[in-house]
């Protein structure tokens, strides 16, 4: 392939972006600031997926340089990913070019092959552009294929903006056409969300109109939950009870970026997926309403059961096998009904792919077992006599572990056992 000539430059800036890629200012800073101050960059950026797509040797080099600092960034997620997932989507791409020739006839190394779906006044899929390059289309199409026909799935779901709708459902529509899959056998859905907005009601950015980056919003979020828990310390202090203000754990940095990073997992999850939200710091760390720091609070107030000399010998597991649970208070049957919910919960999340719908159940069984630990003594002291589990209500209270442990491992929030 014939080099235009911004490529000299596109390769310098390769070499350039390995020298960003060890300075401390984020690589999109320097983006911006290129492709405002000079106006070759959006050709140079062309050249370089070009050049990317052909294997070219600096650019592969370039390449390599931005993933490892993402990785270096995100370890925990990057530890995740494939190594060379690029290369491996342009190696399917390929493949995908083939596909077509072999069914038009035509020459895969021609410019502009399209492809007409079904959709009714839609545009066609654009597999290779004029250029001779490849498109959104092309690398969709292509995972699709990969993803059905090689990893043999039986269900993939993408999660995307919900302004790419009509786009997928092309892609979608192109897979069904060329036989890549079929909906009686693999489910394929995109599971759209709408976006975050800031105070303003406007498209979440920083005071600088930057987009906020992951890594400083979770390093805010630990920074608040610290500050409330000084707060409440302090509170507990000036209320003449130092022996709990003692035990407020201020510095437990686990706990904090449990409840931080946990509070806004939840705030995006426990909205409607497809509608836009405004997020707000204050209301995600609030001990009351619909957040996560309400909910782990509440599973805190279980383990402090559990911690009772009185239970800590109990083999529950084998209580539960031999024990009858009788429901005697309406706070105890409230709690029992709602308990008996969660597999119908379930699937409706799989069949509708809304989580907010298992975060709504979460936040009914945080206040129903709230109601019942308010209302029923678990362990009964009568005077005089020695202190008797009530073993129906410490299985009752075993169950609603069992529940919220599995709702917060799939909404992903870490939880904690003291607050």
């Amino acid at each position: 392939m014939a080099r235009c000539a911004s490529v000299p430059r596109c390769v310098a800036g390769c070499r350039l972006l390995r020298c960003w890629m060890r300075s401390d200012t984020p690589f999109h800073h320097h983006k911006k600031l290129v492709a405002a101050d000079q106006a070759y960059f959006k050709v140079c950026a062309k050249s370089y997926e070009l050049l990317h797509e052909n294997r070219d040797k600096d650019v592969l080099g370039a390449w390599a340089a931005l993933c490892g600092s993402a990785k270096a960034e995100f370890p925990s997620v990057a530890s995740q990913a494939p190594d060379d997932d690029k290369t491996l989507m342009n190696l399917v791409v390929k493949k995908l070019e083939g596909d077509y020739a072999a069914a038009t006839g035509s020459d895969p190394v021609k410019p502009r092959v399209v492809m007409f779906t079904d959709v009714k006044d839609a545009p066609p899929l654009i597999v290779v552009k004029s250029d001779g390059g490849y498109t959104y289309d092309t690398s969709d199409l292509a995972t699709l294929r990969y993803r059905v026909q090689q990893e043999k799935a039986d269900w993939v779901v993408y999660v995307v903006d919900a302004g790419q709708a009509t786009h997928f459902n092309l892609v979608f529509a192109g897979g069904r056409a060329a036989g890549y899959y079929d909906p009686k056998v693999t489910r394929i859905n995109h599971v759209g969300f709408g976006l975050v907005l800031g105070a303003d009601k406007k498209k979440f950015k920083t005071r600088s109109g930057d987009t906020v980056q992951l890594k400083s919003l979770l390093d805010e979020g630990i920074d608040r939950s610290q500050q409330e828990a000084a707060k409440r310390r302090e509170a507990l202090a000036a209320e003449g009870k130092p022996e709990e203000a003692a035990k407020v754990p201020v510095d437990d940095m686990q706990m904090h970026e449990a409840i931080a990073y946990g509070c806004i997992k939840y705030a995006d999850l426990s909205h409607n997926r497809t509608n836009d939200y405004v997020f707000s710091f204050d209301k995600m760390l609030d001990t009351k309403g619909n957040t996560a720091v309400y909910l782990l609070y509440a599973r805190t107030r279980i383990m402090s059961v559990f911690r009772q000399p009185e239970i800590v010998p109990l083999d529950i597991e084998k209580l539960c096998a031999s024990e009858t649970v009788t429901l005697e208070l309406p706070c105890e049957m409230r709690l029992a009904t709602h308990l008996l919910k969660f597999p119908e919960v379930l699937e409706r999340v799989m069949q509708d792919l809304m989580p907010h719908y298992l975060c709504d159940f979460l936040y009914e069984l945080s206040g129903a077992f709230t109601e019942f630990y308010e209302g029923r003594k678990i362990i009964s002291k009568p005077k005089g006599q020695e202190p008797k589990v009530v073993v129906p209500a410490l299985l009752l209270a075993h169950a609603s572990y069992l529940v919220m442990n599995q709702c917060f491992q799939l909404l992903g929030i870490r939880t904690v056992d003291r607050m």
